[in-house]
This record gives C-alpha cells, sequence and structure tokens, in this order.
C-alpha cells in the first residue's frame, strides 16, 4: 500500500500506521455485522419515528444539538461515532466480562486448593444469608474478592492503556550516566499493564496464581499503581464495578453447584495470540465441569 504525502494531511497519524500495517481491532466480518445493525436501526428510528431510551438515542439526539448549534463540522456526531460507541459498549460490557470468567475458572480448575476454599466461603454464605444474593451482602466474600484481583492481575483485559499529557514533565535520572527524560505536552504515554502486573519487582513469582497477595492482610503492600487492570485516575472505566458484580454473581452460581478440572484438552501454560491489544489465549480455554454431589 503507497500513501502520498497529500493523503496522508487528511488522516491521524494512528489511522495511517495502521493502513501501512493492516492492522484492525476488529475482524471485517465483525465491523460489517455491527456496521448493519447500527445503519438499520438508525434508518428505522427515523422512517417510524422510534424512540427507544437507549445509547443510539442519546448520540442521534446529541447529533441534532450539536447540528442545532452549527457547530464545526468536527464536532458532529456521524453514524459512524454511533457504530464505533456501540462497538466499545458491547466489547467493554460483555466480551470483557466473559474472558476474565474463563481466566478465572481455568485457574481454579488448575488450583483446587483455590477453589475448595473458594467454594466453603460460597456455601457458609449461603448458609447464613438463605441464599439471598444482593450488591450488599456480595462484597462479604472477602476471599472470592482475592481471587477475582488475582485473576486481573495475572490476566488483565488490555496489555496496556495510554494516556495524554496535558502539561510539560521531567522524569529526573534513575542513576548515574543517564539524562532526564522530557514528556512535552500532548504526547501519548503508553503504561504496559501486562508488565506492570508480571514484574518480579512488583509481584513475587508473578507466573504464581496466588490469591493471598490480594488478602485483608497483604492487599496493603501492593502499590496501587503497579495493579491497574481497570486503568487508574479519573479516566479509569466506568464499567469496573459492572463487571466485577457480574464475574462475582456468575462465580457464586457456578461453584455452587460444580466443580472445575482441568482437561485432556487443557492448555498448560496458555499461549497468547500476537496480533491483537487484548489478552486473549491463541486456542480455546477447556476446562472439565462436574455437578457437585
Amino acid at each position: 500500500m503507497q500513501i502520498s504525502q497529500s493523503n496522508c494531511q487528511s488522516y491521524p497519524t494512528d489511522e495511517i500506521i495502521f493502513q501501512l500495517m493492516g492492522l484492525r481491532i476488529f475482524r471485517p466480518h465483525v465491523a460489517d455485522f455491527f456496521r448493519d445493525v447500527v445503519n438499520e436501526s438508525i434508518k428505522l428510528r427515523k422512517e417510524k419515528g422510534i424512540i427507544r431510551p437507549d445509547l443510539i438515542h442519546i448520540l442521534l439526539e446529541a447529533g441534532k444539538n450539536s447540528q442545532s448549534k452549527k457547530s464545526n463540522i468536527d464536532d458532529d456526531i456521524t453514524t459512524a461515532d454511533i457504530l464505533a460507541q456501540a462497538m466499545i459498549y458491547l466489547v467493554g460490557g460483555f466480551d470483557t466480562i466473559s474472558r476474565n470468567l474463563d481466566f478465572l475458572c481455568y485457574e481454579l480448575a488448575l488450583n483446587k486448593s483455590v477453589q475448595d476454599r473458594l467454594r466453603k466461603e460460597i456455601m457458609e454464605f449461603k448458609g447464613a444469608t438463605n441464599c439471598k444474593l444482593t450488591y450488599e451482602s456480595i462484597s462479604k466474600l472477602k476471599y472470592m474478592d482475592s481471587v477475582l484481583s488475582e485473576t486481573l492481575r495475572k490476566y488483565p483485559v488490555m496489555s496496556g492503556t495510554d494516556r495524554i499529557c496535558t502539561k510539560p514533565y521531567v522524569i529526573e535520572p534513575a542513576g548515574p550516566g543517564e539524562n532526564p527524560l522530557v514528556i512535552e505536552k500532548d504526547t501519548v504515554v503508553w503504561l504496559p499493564v501486562y508488565s506492570l502486573h508480571h514484574d518480579p519487582k512488583n509481584f513475587e513469582n508473578p507466573e504464581v496464581f496466588d490469591p493471598e497477595r490480594f488478602s485483608e492482610e497483604n492487599g496493603h503492600s501492593v502499590d496501587p499503581y503497579t495493579y491497574i487492570p481497570f486503568g487508574v485516575g479519573p479516566r479509569n472505566c466506568i464499567g469496573a464495578r459492572f463487571s466485577i458484580l457480574n464475574v462475582k454473581a456468575m462465580v457464586f452460581h457456578l461453584l455452587s453447584n460444580f466443580e472445575l478440572f482441568p482437561s485432556k484438552k487443557t492448555k498448560i501454560p496458555l499461549k497468547w495470540r500476537k496480533n491483537t491489544f487484548f489478552i486473549v489465549p491463541s486456542s480455546d480455554i477447556c476446562i472439565e465441569i462436574r455437578r457437585v454431589k
């Protein structure tokens, strides 16, 4: 592929790089499916006057408001913008939860002592609350918190996250002979989440699944800026609590009724895809499930 200098002026730098390297966040048939769904939904709503209290309606109304104020074209909300937001909403709200549950079940299958302890906590909780699961009560499952936190440490959803520097910043030299690093305003800074979570300086024996790292006794020793599965600061993931609550509820019901074991098809250790920003195994996660007797 060749892109002339004149053409480059109309594209953001990251878009040029994606074109040159043939990179995609979504596979073509996935993107085409969502594009057709969103386009058809917008078409029907405009033709039939359909109003639904959902994300597409909010964005369509925002687009009308931007046009009525005669804003610059860069500020207008296009169908492509709505498509992008819809896909991010679905991926962020469903795909990440299912993937996190996959990894959690995988580790429980490989670590029977952890699974048995978590099941014991769940069964004691069910006996004390008469099986009533609420938002307030589920937060009392402390060992489940530790297990989920360790899963997110070992298998963060994203390999990294980025931030834009809002003012010039200088990182002073860490040792003799080194020069200071100057980060200019508007520089995009990439934070390697997976590397932070697997650095032995931050977590001893990082490849070992050990929920005790996040127990009430040990949790205070974790540097909060070395553990950022949902990002950090005011721009962190707005769906973090929603995601955690969903996974906890599913694990609660799963372990109440089933035991998890490795099978002949279980890959140990897991290997990763190299063509994605997400932490995704190169093959399906397979485990054996048996009903609790």
